[in-house]
This record gives C-alpha cells, sequence and structure tokens, in this order.
C-alpha cells in the first residue's frame, strides 16, 4: 500500500511538473472544490480519503463527501495491508488491522460535511467488542442523514442503538442487520421514513415492533428477515395503512439429520389497507391472516419440502388466511394481477 501511496504521489508530482513545462493546463486541480466532492462521491470511501495524500488542497477535501461506505474486510490477507499502509500514512496508526472499525473511527473523526446524504456501516467477527460503534449513529443523526445501514455482525451480543436514531426526521432509508437490539420502549416517530429493512434484528418484545412501526406514517416498503424463534417475537404485528410492499421472511434452517425444534408457534398479522405487493416465506408452522381489505396486485407465497428421517420428502405449507371473507372475491377477482405459490425443496448439507 505504502508503494502505492508512494506512486501515487509521484505521479502527481510528475503530472504538474510535465504540465508546467509543457504549458498544459492541470484541469484536475483546476476543477473547483464542490465538483470534486461529487467525483469522490463516486468511488470507494478508502480510495476518497486516499486522495488526501496527493497534495495540501486535497487534504480536507474528501471530508465534505456526503456518502460513506465502510464493508468489513473479506480478504485479510490483500486488504488488511492496504488499509495498514493507509491507516500508517494517514493517521499515523503502525498496525494491520484484521476490520474495517479503526479506519472508520479514525477517517469519521475527520469527516466534516454538515449533511450526511448515506451512511453505510458493515461490522465483521473482527471487530473489537469495545468499539463504540453507536456514537457514530448518533453522530450522523445529528448531521441529518437521509439514508442509514447499519450491520454488525461481531463476536459480542446485540446492542441497543441511541434512541436518537429512532426521531430522525431526515431518515429516508434505514437498513439495519443481525447484532441489533432494537428497543423502542416508548413513542417515536420517523416522519420521513419510506423504507425499512429489518434482518435478522432481535426486539425487546413485541410492543418495539409495534411502536417501531407505527411511528412511520409514510412508510411504503417494509423487508422483514427473522431468526423463528430467536427475536423475542411470537407475533409480528404490521399494521402501516401507508405500506404498500411488504416482504416477509421467517427462516427456520434444518439440516439432515437434525432433529425437529419444537415449534412454539406464531403468526404474521397484516393490517395495511394499501398493499399492493406482498412476498412471505415462511419456513416454520406459523399462521398469516390479512385484514382490513388490501390493494393486492401480486402475492408471491413460498412453501418448503423437507426430507424426513427416512429420506421423504414431507410438505409444510404456509398457512395463509384472509379476514372478512365476503371480501375476498372481490379483492382476488379485481385487484390481483398475479399470484404464485413456489415450493422449495431443503438442500441435503453434508458435514
Amino acid at each position: 500500500m505504502l508503494r502505492k501511496l508512494d506512486s501515487a504521489q509521484q505521479f502527481v508530482k510528475q503530472r504538474t511538473i510535465s504540465c508546467r513545462r509543457n504549458g498544459v493546463e492541470d484541469r484536475i486541480s483546476a476543477l473547483p472544490d464542490d465538483l470534486v466532492v461529487r467525483i469522490l462521491s463516486l468511488v470507494p470511501t478508502k480510495d476518497a480519503v486516499a486522495t488526501m495524500i496527493l497534495s495540501k488542497r486535497w487534504r480536507s477535501i474528501w471530508t465534505m463527501v456526503p456518502l460513506l461506505e465502510y464493508r468489513e474486510i473479506k480478504d485479510v490477507t490483500h486488504k488488511t495491508k492496504f488499509l495498514g499502509g493507509l491507516l500508517g500514512r494517514l493517521f499515523g496508526k503502525r498496525k494491520r488491522p484484521r476490520s474495517i472499525w479503526l479506519f472508520l473511527n479514525e477517517s469519521l473523526g475527520l469527516h466534516k460535511a454538515p449533511i450526511l446524504e448515506r451512511l453505510d456501516i458493515e461490522l465483521g467477527p473482527h471487530c473489537p467488542v469495545d468499539a463504540n460503534v453507536g456514537k457514530w449513529i448518533t453522530n450522523a443523526v445529528d448531521r441529518t442523514v437521509r439514508e442509514l445501514g447499519f450491520q454488525l455482525m461481531w463476536s459480542a451480543g446485540p446492542i441497543s442503538l441511541p434512541k436518537s436514531l429512532y426521531t430522525c426526521d431526515t431518515l429516508v432509508y434505514l437498513r439495519l442487520s443481525n447484532k441489533v437490539f432494537v428497543d423502542v420502549s416508548s413513542p417515536v416517530c420517523l416522519p420521513s421514513l419510506k423504507r425499512l429493512h429489518l434482518v435478522f434484528v432481535v426486539y425487546k418484545d413485541e410492543d418495539s415492533v409495534v411502536r417501531l412501526l407505527s411511528s412511520c406514517p409514510i412508510l411504503e416498503y417494509l423487508y422483514v428477515v427473522r431468526r423463528h424463534n430467536q427475536d423475542n417475537v411470537t407475533k409480528f404485528s404490521v399494521n402501516v395503512p401507508s405500506l404498500e410492499s411488504l416482504t416477509y421472511c421467517n427462516v427456520k434452517p434444518k439440516l439432515v439429520g437434525e432433529e425437529d425444534v419444537e415449534d412454539i408457534g406464531g403468526s404474521l398479522v397484516i393490517d395495511s389497507e394499501n398493499l399492493k405487493e406482498f412476498a412471505i416465506a415462511d419456513t416454520s408452522t406459523n399462521s398469516c391472516s390479512i385484514e382490513n381489505k388490501p390493494r393486492l396486485g401480486k402475492a408471491v407465497i413460498y412453501y418448503y419440502w423437507y426430507p424426513d428421517d427416512k429420506g421423504l420428502l414431507k410438505s409444510e405449507v404456509f398457512p395463509i388466511t384472509f379476514k372478512q371473507p365476503n371480501d375476498v372475491p372481490l379483492c382476488l377477482s379485481t385487484k390481483l394481477a398475479s399470484g404464485k405459490n413456489i415450493e422449495e425443496r431443503a438442500k441435503r448439507t453434508k458435514y
């Protein structure tokens, strides 16, 4: 990485000298700062940060970029060397990190943009368990973030995010994933939120689900993925009048030779009169009921086949019922444009 950084510096110096000698205008240096910021918004964050070594003028330009993305290190041998060199050259941190956290923490500490359009954070199993990840969520909220994605897969347990997140009036898109503890103990409000993704999060209780969803008066799209019986919720209620599209997956992994875990039962209750599309995949025996009069244009229902102890396939069909049965023929005949039942076969897994 240091060689790459040195090469970049040498290239810029040589190009500048060459331009001066030949009387050629250095068009990149002539661009206004706001245009350079727009250009840097289109490249990966680590590359945008690396431009601060090019010259004195470039040291602070990247700090105004309103779109930031921090993806966890996947290729440990290559990217740790890259980030290690970057941290050493830019921040004086002479160590090779196994997680993106150190780079994230150092670079966000220098970032100065008053408004964040998007912040996307992905932290993996090597993230230090004492990392104060919540402070950067608070920082993003204070800077009127519009799109926020947060995925935490460290070795510690789920964490609660700052309460200010659930009262952010600028959020349009929110994605929470994995080791996140959704604790909504009091009424909250997300007046601008239109898209919400909740993937393998843990809820404090069923009331937290209800309060969170009811705090989104203009929510249009909801994407939910659950681990069956592992998120403290038995009855998952979706009562969002503005909702137009719902994707719901309740995952209950089953492997060949694995004994069935007792199903404690559960349900999905949908009460969204403006619902136009929904896709549901549930590998448990939970039930689903749809209340009110949804304006369905498309529905996809998945059900699964599993191999039993004798190697034979058995079906668990996801039960779904409509409330107010008198309205079902009208709904299906005049509103529903397409509907599918899709069966999936569980793959045999060998170790």
